[in-house]
């Protein structure tokens, strides 16, 4: 359909406009009256309009307690508190928007008034251009796909506002991931690479691969229990190797590798961490394992080809859903027995809990068949015809989605007419111009369809068409797209930015400080409409200080988001800066960089750099095959060895 093709650009103004829509005209309000002071202990104070905030930023140490200050590079939480004026109640569910960025000098008019007040500083971060952009945005999300090329795209929806490139990083991996999960935080991130028998762990802060762990061999699919204390991957293994490893979610140490059945590994846990359950698919059973003593107490006979397992904290009862015969068993989640079955026909293919564990969704591939039971009863509740294949189901507060293989359109039933009548209506919308079928990519085991922090839409990939789809509920076709940059999405995630309400009235982010200095956060209420703007105070970090003065230049890459083909020319442009003044460093004659394949180093070569007229620096590359590439420069004039100065990553296609 014509609508779909809106560009990204457009999509990511729709955004914008969803996320902020109504919350402009505070800012144009300006402040206005108010009492503002600083309390005890660090917290800072306004009454706007019978509203009490408070704020107070508290500083963390590496381990998670608390610090002396607040310092560049290290963490701290950022902690908003809205109360009643009058009698202190929580104001609960009021969505505030805060920014954070270091204090500039800006002149004021010929009457001494400051040029930029707070009411103009919100406006200008609610524009969303490149100009205006705070240091820190505690109102944003990154959409992560999981790439076919051993790459994940980073992309900022709501840059592309402004008309630029939506693409914020590139993260590489040492081999194509297959699956991934979040620590509890959202800080890390952890994929599966079966390729490489490792999980790469990811900072969500930085983009970056902290590190890669050996994780077993064929490790696929990886889930974190529900207190966050053990990561689990299933090692998709022949013979012996066949089973599950267990990782400490902090440290990443190995904790344990357990046998199990053979075949492909699905993974649950009861909701008290007590217990894991891992499917194996080739031997018909499920092993029962004991996390606390992280040992395997049981294997129980399922039936043919378990493919799908999902826990309900509701009934507290496992369910198995099974390729080969079609059945769903019920397993005891105290006595881990069957207790009954739920019989459906041969080809199911996923099953999930909506929101809530009461509803069980169930989709068969082969009929194309999805039938929903009452976990109160195991009774079948609706069921009906979806897309042809169907593989995928995926859930909002109010929708169900199901992802189908070989339609472009995607299912959505309603979830609020459970339970209140005989029939299930399904809608169908456009989940992208081509079925996933026509892609020559094989899908990951990771969601294809993911809920925005918003709730009330979906991005949704579509691997044939290289665009992630972004649908708002309600709406009779797609908003727009995201362009993937030449990728082939096979999954897709979100990295919400946005402050959580953790407790009633409540709102708290960690956020890592860039650097030092005295800072602005700026406040915005929608309704009532309230703008404030507080300060705090970021001291320098002694071990940075100490790294910025040994190191008397930094690097400043150009071209950042520069496209590598092997074996065709590229030049590369960077700019040489004095660590202590920012002024830039010409006429090095010695610079010269270390380009190495990694992550295996097996080719490296050293390239001298050429000084530009315009101050800047080139380096002429032909890389011999494709790859990730990583440059070390080294600058001997200066004693600047290898690894001293930022080393430069690039992709090569």
């Amino acid at each position: 359909m014509k609508s779909y093709k809106l560009q990204g650009v457009c999509a990511a103004l729709l955004l914008a406009v969803l996320i902020f829509s109504g919350i402009a005209a505070a800012a144009d309000n300006g402040p206005g009256p108010e009492t503002t002071f600083k309390a005890p202990a660090g917290i800072r104070e306004t009454v706007r309009q019978g509203i009490r905030v408070e704020l107070d930023v508290v500083p963390l140490a590496a381990a998670g307690e608390t610090a002396a200050e607040v310092r560049e590079g290290e963490y701290a939480t950022v902690r908003l508190k809205l109360s009643d004026a009058n009698s202190g109640a929580p104001v609960t569910a009021m969505m505030p928007k805060v920014w954070i960025d270091l204090q500039k000098e800006f002149k004021g008019d010929k009457k001494g008034q400051p040029a930029i007040t707070c009411a103009d500083k919100v406006r200008g971060y609610l524009q969303g251009t490149l100009s205006f952009r705070p240091d820190i945005d505690l109102n944003s999300y990154y959409i992560l796909t999981l790439n076919n090329d051993a790459t994940i795209g980073v992309i900022d929806p709501i840059k592309g506002v402004a008309g630029y490139s939506q693409l914020y990083a590139m993260i590489a991996l040492a081999r194509p991931g297959e699956d991934w999960v979040y620590s509890r935080d959202e800080k890390t991130l952890f994929v599966t690479m079966p390729k490489a028998g490792q999980v790469a762990v990811i900072d969500t802060e930085s983009f970056k691969v902290t590190r890669n762990i050996a994780a077993g061999d064929s490790p696929f699919r990886i889930a974190l229990q529900p207190d966050g204390r053990y990561l689990w991957i299933g090692n998709n293994a022949e013979g012996g190797s066949s089973g599950v490893t267990v990782l400490d979610a902090l440290s990443g140490k190995p904790a344990a590798w357990l046998p199990t059945g053979a075949g492909h590994h699905e993974l649950a846990f009861s909701d008290d961490s007590n217990y894991a359950f891992v499917s194996n698919r080739d031997s018909g059973t499920v092993s029962v394992i004991d996390i606390q003593r992280l040992k395997r107490i049981k294997d129980i006979k399922t039936g043919d080809k378990p493919l799908s397992i999902a826990f309900s904290r509701l009934s507290k009862t496992l369910y198995v859903a099974h390729e080969g015969d079609g059945s769903v068993a019920v397993i005891d989640g105290s006595k881990f027995e069957i207790s009954s079955r739920v019989a459906l026909e041969p080809g199911l293919k996923a099953l999930r809990f909506a929101p809530g564990d009461r509803w069980g969704f169930v989709i068969n591939s082969r009929t194309r068949q999805l039938s929903v039971f009452d976990a109160s009863s195991n009774a079948i509740a609706y069921d009906g015809e979806v897309g042809n294949e169907p593989e995928q189901i995926s859930f909002t507060g109010e929708f169900a989605y199901i992802r189908s293989k070989k339609t472009a359109e995607v299912t959505m039933i309603a979830l609020s007419n459970l339970g209140r009548g005989d029939k299930m209506t399904p809608l169908r919308i456009s989940g992208g111009g081509i079925a996933p079928s026509e892609s020559t990519i094989r899908p990951s085991l990771a969601d294809n369809i993911v809920a925005t922090p918003e709730g009330n839409a979906v991005l949704i990939a579509s691997p044939a068409d290289a665009t992630i789809v972004y649908y708002m509920e309600g709406m009779g076709v797609p908003a727009g797209n995201f362009r993937t940059y030449g990728r082939v999405p096979r999954a897709v995630s979100i990295v919400n930015r946005q402050l959580r309400e953790t407790t009633p009235g409540v709102y708290t982010a960690r956020v890592r400080i860039p650097a030092g200095g005295r800072y602005d956060l700026a406040f915005l209420l929608d309704s009532p409409r309230l703008v404030q703007c507080f300060d705090f105070e970021a001291a320098a970090n002694p071990v940075i200080s100490k790294l910025k003065n040994s190191r008397p230049v930094d690097i400043e890459f150009i071209d950042k988001e520069l496209r590598l083909t092997a074996g065709s020319p590229h030049k590369l442009r960077f700019r040489l800066k004095d660590s202590s003044s920012g002024q830039p460093v010409t006429g090095i004659k010695d610079l010269s960089g270390l380009a190495s394949l990694s992550p295996t180093g097996s080719w490296r070569q050293n390239l001298a750099a050429t000084p530009q007229d315009d101050g800047s620096y080139q380096i002429e590359f032909n890389a011999p095959r494709t790859g990730r590439y990583t440059f070390y420069f080294t600058i001997p004039s200066l004693q600047l060895k290898v690894n001293q100065l930022r080393p430069l990553d690039l992709h090569v296609r």
